[in-house]
């Protein structure tokens, strides 16, 4: 399960849980080509 996963897709709830910043969090997912609502099992 991930911190997207745990919070719902809520992103600040996630950036809580990983105690990192919302805006840290969002470039992450910018990086790795994630967002929130991204089904895991698609490919």
């Amino acid at each position: 399960m991930t911190a997207l996963d745990e919070a719902k897709g809520n992103r600040s709830e996630a950036a809580r849980l990983l105690r990192i910043g919302r805006a840290t969090l969002h470039g992450k997912l910018k990086k790795y080509r994630l967002a929130a609502g991204d089904d895991h099992d698609a490919g």
